[in-house]
Parts: C-alpha cells; structure tokens; sequence
C-alpha cells in the first residue's frame, strides 16, 4: 500500500541494476481483505503501534480492499494471488517474500506466479491505484522503523 518506492527507488534501482525485496507485500495481511475497522489485534501484536491499522484507518482504506477483490475475481484468484503478482509484474528484479504462518497460505502465495498482466492490464491497475489515497502512515511518528525508512519528520 505504500508506493513511494516507485517513483523514488524503482528509477534507481533500474539504473544500478538492484533488485528489490519489498518489505511487507501484503501490508502485515491488510491486503488479504480479513480486517476491518472491528478487527482485534493480540496485546503485543505491532499493528497496534501503526497508524494505518487504527479502525478509522483500516475502514477508510478497505477501498483498496474493494478494488483488489475485484481485479482477483476478473483474475479467479485471492487477494493476496492479485498483489504478489502484481508485485512480480512490474519488474523482473522484484521478489516479494511474504511472511508465511502456515502452509495453506504458502501454497496460496505460490500460485501468484502463474498469475499475468498485459501491459494494458498493468496500466489499468496501475491508474486505478494512484487514484486511491491511503489513510494513515506506515509508521508511528518517532519509531526506529520510521528512523530506518529514512522517513522525514513533519516540519512544525
């Protein structure tokens, strides 16, 4: 959900010839479309530091729930078949490497390589998600990860 990485990596990347594993392809499970705004996380689970899985947050964003339902069924695939692929499509150096818990989910992961785009498909979808604006920042305002993201604080 965060494409920042295309327009301020992808160009370097291409030019250096570095390929990219993307940290979270499904969004910590946000993408596989079983969380809504009445979701509860565990205590210690780290969603519950993240903006972007507040229930406002987590509600405003289920559009792009609605949309990559959509794209699987025109696909007859999951959720998390339609982001994995289209993850692999947009570059060939691209590896996703999501974080598995167990082996049904594996084998759902795999079949996104038998998954394709036309480049008009690819257009398509690609237009259709920069209309989307996302709710809530990957990080907590302060955190190490925002530190490590190279994130900038807001100017106050």
């Amino acid at each position: 959900m965060y494409r920042e990485v295309e327009h301020k990596l992808i160009p370097l990347l291409d030019e250096l010839n570095i390929g990219l594993v993307p940290w979270s392809p499904l969004d910590l499970g946000y993408i596989a479309g079983n969380m809504d705004k009445n979701t509860k996380f565990e205590k210690n689970d780290y969603r519950n530091t993240l903006p972007r899985f507040t229930p406002e947050a987590m509600e405003a964003n289920r559009k792009i729930i609605y949309f990559v339902e959509k794209t699987a069924k025109e696909k007859n695939a999951s959720n998390v078949q339609i982001a994995l692929s289209w993850l692999l499509a947009q570059r060939p150096y691209i590896v996703p490497i999501p974080g598995t818990t167990n082996i049904e989910h594996l084998r759902e992961n795999v079949k996104a390589v038998n998954i394709t785009y036309s480049k008009d498909e690819i257009a398509e979808i690609n237009k259709e998600l920069d209309t989307i604006k996302i709710t809530g920042e990957r990080y907590a305002p302060g955190s190490l990860n925002e530190k490590r993201a190279g994130i900038e604080a807001p100017e106050k």
